[in-house]
């Protein structure tokens, strides 16, 4: 249950290569004549890069949680797999229907597959953008910041007398470093 969102993560960058990849040539190159296998297809593309976005959203938060509460509090009044359950049904229910438009607006013009109406399109464009990439590279930046310092903090708290002590804190501190560099990397690669 711990690695729960990792394995949604896995699972959905594994669908989203399946379904993006050979789909989208098809898309491109073929006429289509099913307007609900266009929406689905439409729907499908969209729904696996926003959990998959919203996975890493919520392994951020996950890890910011385990960093800054647990330690004090013991972990809350709900136990570990029901939340972890929760946080796993929150993202698909946000990827379902925040994907509806498509499901619904995506249609065939000129035998090609249309990804929404060009009625909606400035406002699904702009949605994207917001929802797709500024939030979720904003959330996991902050988290990732508030969980460094949180760490950095803990490590700065501690007397660290025994040698053994001394290789701990250098391993919290590399880990900082590292969570550091994986938020700007993640926002370097997503835009």
């Amino acid at each position: 249950v711990a690695n729960l969102m990792i394995v949604v993560l896995a699972i959905t960058d594994c669908i989203s290569l399946l379904l993006n990849l050979p789909t989208q040539y098809y898309w491109g190159t073929s006429s289509w004549h099913d307007e609900w296998g266009c929406r689905t297809f439409q729907f499908s593309r969209k729904f696996a890069i926003s959990v998959s976005t919203y996975s890493i959203v919520m392994i951020s938060f996950q890890r910011y949680v385990a960093v800054k509460m647990f330690p004090k509090s013991g972990g809350g009044t709900i136990g570990k797999k029901t939340k972890t359950t929760l946080q796993f049904i929150s993202v698909w229910i946000f990827g379902f229907l925040y994907n509806i438009p498509r499901l619904s607006d995506s249609s065939i013009v000129n035998h090609k597959c249309t990804d929404v109406n060009l009625r909606i399109l400035p406002i699904i464009v702009t949605s994207d953008f917001l929802f797709i990439c500024v939030l979720p590279s904003v959330s996991i930046i902050l988290l990732s910041v508030l969980t460094a310092s949180n760490i950095k903090t803990s490590v700065s708290n501690v007397l660290w007398e025994t040698t053994g002590q001394q290789e701990l804190k250098k391993g919290r501190m590399l880990s900082v470093h590292v969570l550091t560099g994986l938020a700007v990397l993640f926002v370097i690669s997503y835009f």
